[in-house]
């Protein structure tokens, strides 16, 4: 397909069809759709007005999208024989601008000339494993042609007569010993013969022979080619010009979403998709600049796309439109209309929903639930006369029910760790008092309700739980509430159970409450001794050692008020603790009625809401008080909620589904686990 001939309004009109068809089939992802086609447009409709190439990057957490996007575009607009896929691998070293030579050179097979203006997309994917500097910052490998392809799109290589002389003595090696420089067993056996070699001895020795041709050339064959231009050497340059192709830079980079402290299955999904929404492109960069320079970093450009974790209403689209899918399948197949009871939907969410690992578990829980059992289902259930068939699911017997009262039992893998944890009341009892200590800490010193208080964690082997937290503008105030919030649990676990029985698993909030206070003192100068930081690495923190003591004070100070808040507040402990123990979960509007009960009214804020102190109303206050030292209105301690934290819109919560159940009913059950 050559993009030059088309009609440019007709393309404007194909990619707009296509914008809109692909936002149909994809979820959660409108704003990044339209942005990749606001990206391509120029390359689409009108590539002769570009001088360089395209680039384009797209960075999200897995499973959200960033591949299947690219992939509906290139069919709705068909593109398949422009499109090339390079997958890095973490040992890629020089051969990522080979790599992309080859992939240029299979879609553009006989367009080869000494001046080569080759068009095409080329898609790199898993580009965090392309590094290209070391853990101490030198640089690691020597792959410069990538960047220059980037860079400007034009590489041009001069060709010496040892060059030439060079590929003649390699032939004549090739004919007395039948094997080329590539040499591996699944490689071609002569340099030729792979479409790049191919590509380049067509452009060096000008031969007329199509790129095909060429590879099937023996060593005899293409002797006296080089032959010649070795005795009539003239100089040789190649240029070729990449400023008609599209670069798509794609990567998960993982740590700049902040996701390993979430990787449960219980966390619940807008809480994971608000939570990283907050990421952008400087957070891309500065992630980037861990393994790429900074002329690296500009050579990727300005055009980010960002994609998000999958929220509750994006993860439930995609169960009713592959649940759909099945029932079409099915009906296909054997002429029976099957109904999805809204309890498979359910079921479904529990067990395939991981919101930090995207839409692939969900595919493969509803295979092993839904489609595995289906043919034993039909087979058992067959008639002439069969031409329905509704199936529900039982949490009591685990099992998927049909219309006939026939069980068959499905254990999803979240429901059977969930029957494990259950099974031990110690373990559930240890862990829901934990999490009480953190939500009642949390609340007290933030004024706010968490987002989410969990203390089973079917992921988890052991007793395990956790609270999510708000995005907080950190300050000198609120690092000291987080760091007395993160042992919370460890002191609610000394003062119910004793000190000699506080569990092991409270090291993880100890490591959490000392990585802050060595931050609060060696990062952030927070402390009234020591002020000196050097760089941003922790190995070159001023004063390390001279700083642990002071470091310990302030963990075993964050230990004492959290001590003194709990103790204030036992009643209030005793009741969070019962409810986490019998239902596994509070929401915040359950924690804030069993809170009222003890006349304590903390607000319930939105997902992704910031805290974040009022340096507006602070500065007013100043600004209008005629006091010359500011130190005179500072105050270290947070403030009432309303006027200190500011407030952020709600997101938009509607969800409409199809018909097939009841959309309400569905809603509000949607999330209870077993």
């Amino acid at each position: 397909m050559s993009l030059k001939g088309n009609n440019y309004a007709n393309k404007l009109k194909m990619l707009e069809k296509a914008k809109e068809d692909i936002k149909r089939r994809l979820v959660n992802c409108e704003e990044q759709i339209d942005q990749f086609a606001d990206m391509i447009s120029s390359w689409f409709i009108t590539p002769e007005l570009l001088t360089r190439p395209t680039v384009i990057n797209i960075f999200g957490p897995t499973g959200t999208g960033k591949t299947q996007m690219i992939r509906e575009f290139v069919k709705e607009l068909k593109l398949g024989s422009l499109f090339s896929s390079i997958c890095i691998n973490s040992t890629e070293g020089g051969s990522v601008g080979y790599r992309i030579d080859s992939a240029i050179s299979s879609l553009n097979l006989n367009s080869v000339s000494d001046s080569f203006a080759p068009e095409g997309i080329i898609f790199l994917d898993e580009f965090q494993n392309f590094i290209m500097k070391d853990m101490v910052g030198q640089r690691k490998t020597s792959d410069g042609k990538i960047w220059e392809i980037l860079s400007s799109g034009k590489v041009i290589e001069q060709l010496e007569r040892t060059d030439i002389i060079s590929m003649y003595n390699e032939i004549k090696r090739c004919m007395t010993a039948p094997h080329g420089r590539m040499g591996g067993p699944s490689e071609p056996q002569y340099t030729w013969q792979s479409i790049y070699g191919a590509a380049r001895y067509k452009r060096i020795l000008k031969i007329a022979k199509k790129v095909e041709d060429i590879m099937v050339m023996t060593p005899k064959e293409m002797l006296p080619i080089v032959e010649r231009l070795k005795d009539n050497f003239t100089e040789v340059v190649l240029e070729t010009d990449y400023s008609k192709c599209v670069f798509i830079i794609c990567a998960n980079l993982d740590s700049v979403f902040d996701l390993d402290p979430s990787a449960r299955v219980d966390v619940d999904a807008d809480v994971v998709h608000e939570s990283c929404k907050h990421i952008t492109v400087f957070d891309i960069k500065r992630g980037l600049s861990g393994f790429l320079f900074d002329e690296q970093l500009a050579r990727l450009g300005n055009n980010f796309i960002v994609f998000y974790t999958i929220n509750k209403k994006g993860f439930r689209t995609i169960i009713a439109t592959e649940l759909e899918r099945v029932k079409e399948d099915v009906k296909r197949v054997s002429n029976v209309d099957i109904t999805f009871d809204k309890s498979i939907y359910r079921t479904i969410y529990r067990n395939g929903v991981f919101p930090t690992q995207g839409a692939r578990c969900v595919f493969s829980t509803i295979a092993s639930m839904i489609s595995n059992m289906l043919p034993k289902i039909l087979f058992d259930s067959r008639s002439e006369e069969l031409t329905s068939l509704t199936l529900s699911y039982d949490p009591a017997s685990y099992s998927l029910v049909t219309d006939d009262g026939k069980k068959y039992k499905v254990l999803g893998p979240v429901d059977e760790a969930t029957i494990r944890i259950m099974n031990n009341p110690n373990e559930r009892r240890c862990t829901s008092v934990h999490e009480a200590g953190h939500a009642i800490v949390y609340a007290e010193l933030f004024g706010a309700v968490p987002n989410a208080i969990v203390s089973v964690v079917a992921d988890s082997y052991v007793g395990a739980g956790y609270i999510t937290t708000h995005q907080i503008r950190h300050t000198r105030a609120t690092m000291t509430n987080f760091i007395t919030t993160a042992v919370a649990g460890m002191v609610a676990e000394e003062l119910v159970f004793g000190k000699d029985y506080r569990t092991v698993g409270c090291s993880s909030d100890l490591v959490t409450a000392t990585v802050m206070a060595s931050r609060f003192i060696r990062k952030f100068a927070f402390s009234e001794k020591i002020k000196a930081v050097v760089s941003h690495d922790e190995s070159f923190y001023n004063n390390v050692g001279g700083t642990s003591e002071a470091i310990n004070e302030m963990v075993v100070a964050s230990i004492k008020k959290a001590s003194e808040i709990i103790t204030s507040n036992i009643s209030l402990l005793k009741d969070v603790s019962e409810r986490l123990y019998q239902k596994n979960s509070l929401t915040p509007e359950e924690f804030s009625n069993i809170s009222k009960e003890h006349s304590k009214n903390y607000a319930i804020l939105e997902f992704g809401a910031k805290i974040i102190p009022n340096f507006d109303e602070k500065y007013a206050a100043f600004k209008n008080s005629g006091v010359a030292n500011i130190e005179d209105l500072a105050e270290e301690s947070v403030k009432a909620l309303e006027s200190f934290y500011p407030r952020v819109s709600p997101q938009e919560k509607e969800y409409s589904i199809t018909n097939d159940f009841n959309a309400t009913d569905f809603n509000d059950n949607w999330t209870k686990i077993i």
